[in-house]
């Protein structure tokens, strides 16, 4: 039996703290954008336009499709509520990890919440060098596209964001 794979799994970042870095440098400064209630905001995860490990590159139309069809998201906000309830809940929810938390990787399905685009003050463009050492956008937009969610709505945690597709 032949096993095929996506090649979706084979392009992301290699370290996920430079996934991080990329979302918060295009996204700016948001603290004075909050959300309410049980909400949560989450940065999309969007595969890089360079891969380092193979020199090539994605294209715009590839990484549009990662916002629309994106399961993996960084927390980026939480609203007051968001996440809680009494103890039994909290643990049988979370377990041994806790209630997420900004900065942890989560998912959901791609059509779950509202889609938007972020950009506060200070953000600034994530380039690359190409292979003939010009400067080329990491992504094919300003700020970065996020989605608003329900607390209810996440499946679940992830360590990998690549390994949802």
């Amino acid at each position: 039996m032949e096993v095929t794979y996506s090649r979706l799994h084979n392009w992301h970042h290699d370290d996920y703290e430079i996934a991080k870095e990329h979302i918060w440098r295009q996204l700016g400064d948001i603290s004075e954008s909050l959300v309410f209630g049980r909400q949560v905001l989450c940065a999309i995860y969007i595969r890089p336009a360079f891969n380092p490990g193979n020199k090539l590159t994605y294209t715009d139309h590839q990484q549009a499709e990662d916002i629309a069809q994106g399961k993996s998201m960084l927390v980026l906000q939480l609203g007051p509520d968001a996440f809680q309830g009494d103890d039994d809940y909290v643990a049988s929810m979370f377990g041994k990890w806790g209630p997420p938390k900004v900065g942890d990787w989560l998912w959901a399905r791609a059509g779950t919440g509202e889609q938007l685009q972020m950009q506060g003050e200070g953000a600034e463009r994530v380039t690359y060098q190409d292979r003939h050492g010009d400067d080329q956008k990491s992504y094919p937009f300003d700020g970065w596209p996020c989605r608003v969610l329900q607390d209810d709505s996440f499946i679940g945690r992830v360590a990998k964001p690549h390994q949802v597709v």
